[in-house]
């Protein structure tokens, strides 16, 4: 049986199945529904559990002996392979096929690897398991739903965000959720729980730090160029890594040189904030920095980035922090 991740909760309230498979590139999902498998599975009796990972010099037949093994205490027993490839051996191929064909409740097996390719799905030992079993596919959250995610992922840590405060979580990460969680986490133990809205998020996610390089990027957008670069030097000084100064500029630059393009094909400029996620409080700095800045120029600044990154690998001579400084006084309107 194959089953969407948001149907696993509804199929565990039956009595378990023998075989699990979870399948997938997310390793945050994965961990939490081989997790939620196995919470379902002691709760069902199978309070011993083994596992196993799976490799070319694997000996399946020291797994074959644990499932003819018995507990000394009687107890159901879980097998957790963990087989990233997806590929077992030909003795894997026939030990996991006989397992299915006649399967054992006293060991549930709980096959965990990376997303399958079409020829795993079609061999012969995977449509056993599938079919004597339940096969969780995990899928990546695709960008369009990743504030959906962050919000409930939120709500289910006790905070109550507002839809701005999800955006900028969302934009941080760039679609990695273990880094979202581990930001959703932090914001319940500094903030706690209850209502939150942006500044409340972008507070928190500072690390107390007197300026951060959100602030850099907003200040520079709103054409504030001399607290700009007041703020990009304080980074310096307090140690603040290149690479995450250079992350952030490059990422308002992309997204700039995006909404730029449209807005000089002719799109109306609430469609564009629209389509890019802006919120509220945030549209005054971007139309600010879309009056002054042409697609033209903007994309000159992303190359002048490209050039910091080979300075921060020790590719060119120059300083990183110079260029930092150059991009972000053209960012605020000062020509150079």
């Amino acid at each position: 049986m194959k089953l969407r991740l948001d149907q696993l909760t509804q199929n565990l309230k039956s009595a378990p199945a023998p075989i699990y498979i979870v399948s997938g590139d997310v390793p945050l999902l994965v961990q939490e529904c081989s997790d939620q498998i196995k919470s379902s599975a002691r709760a069902a009796g199978f309070s011993e559990q083994q596992r196993f990972y799976i490799d070319n010099q694997f000996d399946w037949n020291t797994l074959y002996q644990s499932t003819q093994s018995l507990s000394l205490f009687g107890d159901k027993k879980l097998i957790e392979l963990r087989m990233p490839k997806g590929k077992p051996s030909d003795a894997g191929k026939i030990f996991l096929k006989d397992f299915a064909q006649k399967p054992d409740s006293d060991n549930l097996i709980l096959l965990i690897t990376d997303k399958l390719d079409s020829a795993s799905q079609r061999a012969a030992w995977f449509k056993a398991l599938e079919k004597a079993g339940v096969w969780v596919q995990v899928w990546p959250v695709e960008a369009d739903k990743l504030p959906q995610w962050i919000h409930q992922r939120m709500r289910q840590a006790g905070l109550t965000p507002n839809a701005a405060a999800t955006q900028i979580i969302a934009e941080k990460v760039e679609g990695n959720l273990l880094a979202a969680s581990q930001e959703i986490e932090k914001l319940r133990l500094l903030h706690g729980e209850g209502p939150i809205d942006e500044e409340g998020v972008m507070s928190a996610i500072t690390d107390n730090a007197r300026y951060d390089i959100f602030q850099l990027v907003e200040t520079a957008l709103l054409g504030n160029t001399a607290k700009a670069i007041k703020i990009l030097n304080d980074l310096k000084q307090e140690g603040q890594e290149a690479t995450l100064v250079l992350w952030a500029i490059t990422r308002e630059l992309r997204t700039l040189a995006g909404m730029a393009s449209k807005l000089e094909d002719g799109s109306p400029i609430n469609r564009i904030f629209q389509e890019y996620r802006i919120w509220d409080k945030r549209k005054p700095a971007i139309q600010a920095s879309l009056k002054r800045l042409r697609h033209k120029q903007i994309l000159q600044l992303i190359q002048r980035a490209q050039y910091a990154d080979l300075a921060i690998k020790g590719l060119e001579k120059d300083d990183p922090w110079l260029i930092f400084s150059e991009v972000i006084l053209r960012i605020s309107g000062r020509d150079l």
